[in-house]
């Protein structure tokens, strides 16, 4: 076995302590134990190697133990990516659909893409899993999509109802597909996809579709500013007064901030549009230094200094 730092590598137990009894159960959650955990391995069960596979400082001794992992368990382990890109054919092969759903959702599992797709798309993507690979808002997650929904057409979820649709409606990085599959949304579907800042252009030409859950998405939408003001009777005051890219519409319209019993002000007391400079507060402020400088910047030592270096007189205002 390989050395440690750990102290646990100088100790062993004493002769009287039977290592069956003790509760193994505690100790391999542990952060200083693994060295001795690891000279015991071989008489853990099965809920302790559960354990152990969870544990953040056993991923790299369990590197050395890869039948003694619990992969649905070691999936939730946040030091376990570098061990499965070692061992991927044998992670997926062992993966339960739950499992196979948390390792998408490990935040380094972007890291073992780019060298396994096709084996991400053959042994680990399933319809279950399609859901959450569209909530993930970023273009590596989403071109896998693409390339699983390419390569394998029928498995994609059909039903127009169902979290699929409805969260790829909301990814700004998933239009790409949507434009691909319109047929498949429903009305649910249109209204979420109002808000979606990528879509614009798709929704501009399917506006008809749209009820009043729609709009209010759209009037949320900082890239739908062009089709809200073609559409002025359609907008959702409530929500347009949070959008930073409205503020010109609310400027023309303040009468329609007061509505909803003043609600609107809760949304536009945060949008940081509502702002401006106050350059008349500046100037009170830079007032004080106003003599200073100037007696400063026309000190006549100041001018015979210019006058020196050949600067004409009327050319001086350009350097004081």
């Amino acid at each position: 076995m390989p050395s440690t730092n750990s102290v646990y590598d100088f100790y062993k137990l004493k002769d009287w302590v039977d290592p069956k009894r003790i509760h193994w159960g505690k100790l391999v959650t542990r952060e200083n134990t693994i060295p001795f955990i690891e000279k015991h391995i071989a008489i853990l069960d099965k809920e302790c190697l559960e354990k152990l596979s969870r544990n953040p400082f056993a991923a790299d001794m369990l590197k050395r133990h890869v039948s003694k992992i619990s992969w649905n368990d070691f999936v939730n382990n946040p030091n376990c990516i570098h061990v499965i890109e070692e061992n991927i054919d044998i992670c997926f092969n062992s993966l339960n659909s739950h499992g196979k759903t948390n390792l998408i959702r490990h935040p380094n599992f972007i890291h073992i893409i780019k060298n396994n797709v096709n084996k991400i798309i053959d042994n680990l993507l399933c319809t279950s899993i399609l859901p959450i690979l569209a909530n993930q808002q970023n273009s590596i997650y989403i071109d896998l999509l693409d390339q699983y929904m390419n390569k394998y057409p029928d498995k994609i979820p059909y039903n127009a109802s169902c979290y699929f649709w409805y969260n790829l409606c909301q990814n700004p990085y998933a239009v790409h597909i949507i434009e691909k599959h319109l047929d498949k949304l429903n009305n649910y579907s249109w209204n979420l996809l109002a808000g979606n800042t990528n879509a614009v252009h798709i929704i501009e030409h399917n506006l008809y579709r749209l009820n009043d859950f729609g709009w209010r998405n759209l009037s949320k939408n900082h890239n739908a500013i062009p089709l809200l003001e073609k559409n002025p009777d359609k907008i959702d005051w409530y929500n347009l007064s949070s959008n930073l890219n409205g503020i010109q519409i609310l400027e023309n319209n303040p009468d329609k901030i007061t509505c909803y019993l003043f609600l609107d002000y809760n949304n536009i007391s945060v949008n940081s549009c509502i702002f401006e400079v106050d350059y008349d507060t500046i100037s009170k402020r830079c007032s004080i230094f106003k003599e200073e400088l100037l007696a400063f910047a026309l000190h006549p030592s100041r001018i015979s200094a210019y006058l020196a270096y050949g600067i004409s007189i009327e050319e001086l205002d350009k350097y004081i």
